[in-house]
């Protein structure tokens, strides 16, 4: 956690690297990653109040990864569930990181300097993997209010519910 939040956003981006070299050589599998973040997002919610970017923090990590095609897309849900989906806080972990994503992927592929081509291109990792906002929060409401005020620029590229 002290790396994660009291860090700079270059030593995520350092441990983000570090963790897709050890996935890469079968250092780590993604199973042990997962197990890895669910034991840290168990403590996230305790944080939130003196850490207010902490989803920030973990999507500087977690993005690359999911671009890198590191981890499977599935990996937001089964890092997302628990008290994270329980306490309503599933759509701003799984929010920062896709936004992040859109980050990391225009400047992973250079070729790719329209913005709607890497939203299109992290739109269709979100819907290959079937992945739908719904399955981040129970809330109806509390959904189609996120995805209007926080995500609405991903709407014509994500399953909205």
């Amino acid at each position: 956690m002290t790396l994660l939040m009291e860090r700079k956003q270059g030593d995520r981006e350092k441990t983000a690297s570090l963790f897709s070299s050890l996935v890469k050589k079968g250092a780590l599998t993604p199973a042990q990653l997962e197990t890895g973040f669910l034991n840290v997002l168990e403590q996230a919610l305790d944080f939130e109040i003196d850490y207010p970017q902490i989803w920030n923090y973990f999507a500087e990590v977690i993005a690359p990864l999911l671009v890198k095609k590191d981890v499977p897309m599935f990996f937001l849900l089964s890092t997302a569930r628990g008290n994270l989906i329980e306490e309503g806080r599933g759509l701003k972990y799984v929010g920062a990181i896709v936004e992040k994503m859109v980050e990391v992927s225009a400047l992973e592929d250079k070729t790719e300097s329209d913005k709607a081509a890497v939203k299109k291109k992290v739109g269709s990792m979100w819907k290959e993997a079937g992945l739908g906002w719904s399955l981040f929060n129970t809330d109806k409401d509390a959904v189609a209010e996120f995805v209007k005020s926080q995500v609405s620029f991903l709407e014509t590229f994500f399953r909205l519910v």
